[in-house]
């Protein structure tokens, strides 16, 4: 997965006969009709990264043709390519008058959509992650019909015990009422607050939304909008596209979604012991509808084993007669035996499901090491060696991905480092393995007692395969800094970073710090110093970062006390700004005037986890004011 720079499962990567690429689909869409169209689309040749290569050269003006195949560069992370396709397609359309669709087929210009996929570009793919921009995407495009596409796409990074964010998540709730979609990802941000989240401004608003939605939804019936739509299409002929709309892909789908709501019925009352007779009711419901749906039979079975465990019944829907009576596929087989050992129950029929998915694909590596993480971790020891150990390296000594795993997995747990260590030297020390790879590598080595084969494999000859990637030169320069050798390999490496086009806040901020190591005040000034404030005015958070760094390193204070005294004014709702102000102020030795600001911070804090935090500091400083009198 990492030497392809592949970040999840499945993806799928299609190759000519020379070995060049033609075509990857990353990710899976459910249901599993509508990815196996996607991939017989790409084994077709429609709108393949080749064939969307070759229309670039064709159709130099067509900026649909550069938004797709951005969107395939932003599927494998390939940041700066997606970005730069994104920006010509943008350029291309400078009026909005070209048209394009959105996946649900909703027409919008290919400027609009040019430059959501440059934000989103920006949430989604490897390096530093810039929520800011989507805000600003939205801002400027208030009427876009990606929109809420946007807002989702910003909420997901919004830190609700910040006011600033909190009134940001109050504008989506405000502008696009009573969504689903909206209303879950609410639920997850508060639920992330634990035990705070009573307390959260936000808390009683969301009950009050999500009552409204619940009731809208009770009301809506989607098989009447899709028999609606199927009897238009009928009165033209067109059968199979009626079918499509309301045929038998819709009940499947329905009864999907039935039989998951039956079981988030049955998962909610049954971990409270309430309502016990309908939530078992609701499971053997969900059962009936889709009786063949393994993950419908392995959600029922964990709901089953909630306390009191129904063991008889779990084992009756998703045990071993389940597992015998046909020819399970390999994502089964590792499903049943990875549930059941994490169950610790059933050891001996689960063990059975690995014999059976090994059996079936020997050399997957992605099974064998998940496998052995789960036998490792229920202390099944000598299976672990059995699945995944020194016989499988030796068998597997020319793929640098499976002795990569193999090394990574043993040296972590401190296990066959005898044959662990060499294979993952030799797989990172490979000219086609990632940075990132690479750079997990030397951690891992180091880690375990072998940094003078980490800082081969690190050596200063490596430099210019990291070139043009400003994370990989930050990691290397790091990696040298702290190791106090190779000074000028270092400088080196923070130079060609600094020359990249659009250095972040993050990449300038990690290489002052690094500069700060090797004791380049100079150097670290001049990369994220009074200059490079002047180009964030009225960003309260990018201010508090900066104010921030200096003052834990107790040097740029005059510049750091101005960039939080501009926070504060840009953003006055925002705790963390006055807090940084009231650290520095302090230090300046104006006492009275950090009171103030820690008063003041400890009143927007947005959590009591917050105000804990700013009352402790409140103390400090106010028993700092204590003894200068």
């Amino acid at each position: 997965m990492r030497i392809y720079g592949v970040s999840s499962t499945p993806f799928v990567l299609i190759l000519d006969a020379d070995g060049v690429e033609r075509d990857w689909l990353a990710g899976y869409v459910p249901p599993a009709e509508k990815y196996m169209e996607q991939f017989r689309k790409t084994v077709e040749g429609r709108d393949t990264v080749r064939e969307l290569k070759r229309r670039l050269k064709a159709e130099p003006k067509n900026p649909e043709v550069r938004i797709k195949l951005g969107r395939k560069h932003q599927e494998r992370h390939q940041r700066d390519e997606a970005l730069s396709l994104f920006r010509e397609a943008a350029n291309l359309d400078p009026n909005g008058t070209l048209r394009t669709r959105t996946d649900d087929g909703t027409s919008v210009s290919c400027r609009d959509m040019a430059e959501f996929q440059i934000a989103r570009t920006y949430a989604v793919t490897w390096g530093t992650i810039e929520p800011e921009r989507m805000k600003e995407y939205i801002r400027s495009h208030p009427a876009s019909p990606l929109l809420r596409e946007a807002y989702l796409q910003a909420g997901r990074f919004a830190d609700l015990s910040d006011a600033e964010e909190r009134s940001f998540y109050s504008e989506i709730l405000d502008r696009i009422p009573h969504d689903p979609d909206v209303l879950a990802r609410l639920g997850e941000e508060l639920n992330r607050l634990g035990e705070k989240r009573e307390s959260n401004p936000l808390f009683d608003a969301a009950i009050g939304y999500s009552e409204k939605t619940v009731e809208t939804l009770q009301k809506a019936s989607p098989s009447d909008a899709a028999k609606t739509l199927a009897e238009m299409i009928s009165v033209k002929g067109d059968w199979t596209r009626a079918e499509s709309a309301f045929g038998p892909d819709f009940v499947v789908g329905q009864t999907r979604v039935w039989a998951r709501s039956l079981l988030d019925y049955a998962d909610f009352w049954l971990l409270r012991k309430k309502n016990e007779s309908d939530a078992l009711a609701a499971v053997r419901l969900a059962l009936a509808i889709r009786p063949d749906d393994a993950g419908v039979r392995q959600s029922a079975a964990r709901v089953l084993l909630y306390d009191p465990p129904r063991m008889e019944e779990a084992l009756a829907t998703y045990g071993p007669a389940w597992l015998s009576a046909s020819d399970r596929a390999p994502q089964d087989l590792y499903d049943y035996f990875s549930f059941w050992m994490g169950m610790k129950t059933n050891r001996e029929s689960a063990l059975a499901a690995l014999d059976g998915l090994l059996a079936k694909v020997p050399d997957s590596l992605h099974f064998r090491r998940s496998a052995a993480s789960v036998l490792w971790k229920s202390d099944e020891k000598d299976k672990t060696q059995a699945v995944f150990g020194p016989a499988y390296a030796a068998s597997h000594s020319d793929r640098l991905s499976h002795l990569y795993e193999y090394g990574s997995f043993w040296l972590a747990r401190g296990v066959n480092l005898d044959t662990a260590a060499p294979a993952l030297i030799k797989a990172a020390s490979e000219p086609v393995m990632s940075w990132s790879n690479k750079s997990q590598a030397v951690e891992i080595l180091n880690k375990a007692g072998y940094s003078a084969e980490a800082e081969k494999i690190f050596s200063p000859s490596c430099l210019e395969y990291f070139a043009g990637d400003n994370i990989a030169l930050g990691v290397y320069a790091r990696f040298w800094a702290e190791r106090k050798t190779n000074p000028q390999t270092v400088l080196r490496a923070l130079a060609m970073m600094e020359s990249l086009p659009r250095l972040t806040w993050g990449d300038r901020m990690r290489a002052a710090g690094i500069y700060l190591q090797m004791g380049r005040n100079d150097k670290a000034e001049a990369v994220y110093g009074p200059d490079y404030v002047k180009t964030i005015l009225g960003d309260a958070k990018k201010l508090v970062y900066y104010a921030q760094f200096w003052f834990y390193r107790r040097k740029n204070l005059n510049s750091a006390l101005e960039a939080a005294q501009m926070a504060v004014r840009t953003a006055p709702s925002q705790a963390a700004g006055w807090a940084a102000l009231a650290d520095l102020l302090q230090i300046n030795g104006q006492i009275e005037d950090a009171r103030k600001a820690i008063e003041k911070a400890v009143s927007l804090a947005g959590s009591e986890e917050e105000r804990e935090q700013y009352n402790k500091r409140k103390l400090e400083i106010f028993g700092a004011s204590e003894k200068r009198k």
